[in-house]
């Protein structure tokens, strides 16, 4: 858009900035020098095929997440079949007067992949998967 339409701009890489034919404005917006900020595709159709080098965001939701061990349990899953967890945070999700939790996951793999769909199945109901993209470093 940023390339096509007058008035407009993006916030962008250098080599996207090169593709798009879009002059930089401003370099070294960030307001830390440790910065990183991811950006998303929010689609309802889109699936990034495989690249062989992929990682996977997931956002979970464990039925019995105030119960000790649920959230043990369900990684260990990973470690069982040779997935590698590069994040998770938890946020606190208010569900009438007790607390559960979600956790955001970043894994490195693809959603498709058949090791992790084994953990998927088990997980149905508390799984979103949130995307499989390209895994950059």
């Amino acid at each position: 858009m940023a390339s096509e339409e007058a008035g407009s701009a993006a916030i962008c890489s250098h080599i996207a900035a090169k593709d798009f034919d879009v002059p930089i404005l401003f370099e070294n917006i960030e307001d830390s020098s440790d910065n990183q900020t991811r950006f998303l595709i929010i689609s309802k159709n889109f699936v990034n095929q495989r690249s062989n080098n992929d990682k996977t965001s997931i956002l979970v939701k464990l039925a019995h997440s105030d119960e000790p061990g649920s959230l043990a349990n369900f990684l260990q899953e990973f470690n069982k079949r040779e997935v590698n967890m590069t994040k998770i945070e938890s946020r606190p999700a208010k569900r009438g007067k007790s607390f559960k939790y979600w956790f955001f996951i970043d894994f490195v793999g693809h959603f498709e992949d058949e090791n992790v769909q084994e953990i998927m199945s088990q997980y149905k109901k508390e799984v979103k998967w949130l995307g499989s993209y390209v895994k950059l470093c």
